[in-house]
């Protein structure tokens, strides 16, 4: 049970619940084909929930939704919602700054930007997958109902065993990975 002072009511609907709802339907609208976010959207999104909001679950409920983004492109689910590029510039530009301190960063958080270091370094050949659903799934080496029940869940990066291919100052994002690990 979260503490009380972690929600934010407004009228009788929790705050975390309508900025839940709020990005899943940005994401469902992007889908839509109207628009795609940019980097700069999902930089400010981050900057306002995660870097300047002391909101637990609001840290949660962001952090949950950008990993299944990262989910999407891992598994290649409908990722229509922002371009690849956009993402990287995201993670390498927002994430990946100097200025941050990571001091609100909480486990979801983590998560999501371990997520991220790994789909970016996974895509630009710096790691590879050992041996996991995604792999397997990604092989097509998985019967049809077993690729679908992998393809519809969420990835927990914890449990992805990756092999590097290049030294540990060539990956995309170390660095944060580094400075989270030393100072949270």
């Amino acid at each position: 049970m979260s503490k009380l002072s972690d929600r934010v009511f407004s009228e009788l609907f929790p705050h975390s619940g309508q900025l839940t709802e709020r990005m899943d339907f940005i994401k469902e609208f992007a889908k839509s084909g109207s628009f795609q976010l940019s980097h700069v959207q999902m930089a400010l999104m981050w900057t306002n929930v995660i870097d300047k909001n002391p909101i637990t679950s609001d840290h949660k409920s962001l952090s949950a939704w950008l990993q299944t983004i990262c989910d999407d492109f891992l598994l290649g689910r409908d990722t229509s919602s922002i371009s690849y590029d956009d993402l990287v510039s995201f993670f390498t530009q927002a994430i990946c700054a100097e200025s941050n301190n990571f001091e609100n960063l909480n486990l979801e958080g983590y998560h999501c930007i371990q997520g991220f270091f790994l789909l970016i370094n996974l895509r630009a050949d710096k790691l590879v997958v050992q041996d996991d659903d995604v792999a397997k799934a990604n092989s097509s080496s998985l019967k049809k109902w077993e690729s679908q029940s992998v393809q519809y869940r969420k990835i927990d990066p914890d449990l992805i065993s990756v092999c590097a291919k290049v030294a540990p100052n060539e990956m995309e994002g170390i660095g944060v990975l580094w400075k989270i690990a030393i100072d949270c």
